[in-house]
């Protein structure tokens, strides 16, 4: 009795998920989530972009100030000065909410990804 009851519940196991796999084909499940992966990975792209771009605002901007700054000191018949890396930067604080986007974005991927395989 124990062994037929283990088998009519591995014979309901295999035919619900039988079903299951049918109404998700049917419902076209995996397709739309392959397309929320796409979308995903192209908004984490445009978040990369936007960070490469704020980089390198901050760059070329602590650039400009150092030579501006130079331009004076050699006008004022002063030495040129080496400025080195600050510690702190705006645009850190700037990149902040970009970056808090893309750990969010690369969750939903690893989820969306998760949830395919198991589709």
């Amino acid at each position: 009795m124990k062994a037929k009851a283990g088998e009519i519940v591995t014979a309901v196991k295999q035919k619900g998920k039988a079903a299951l796999n049918k109404v998700a084909d049917f419902l076209g499940v995996k397709k739309k989530l392959e397309n929320i992966r796409q979308n995903v990975q192209e908004s984490i792209a445009d978040v990369d972009k936007s960070i490469g771009k704020i980089d390198a605002l901050g760059t070329g901007m602590r650039e400009a100030r150092q030579k501006i700054a130079n331009t004076i000191r050699a006008f004022a018949d002063k030495p040129e000065k080496e400025y080195g890396e600050k510690k702190f930067s705006k645009t850190e604080l700037i990149k902040k909410p970009f970056q808090a986007k893309r750990k969010l974005m690369s969750g939903i991927l690893n989820c969306a990804d998760a949830t395919i395989e198991k589709t």
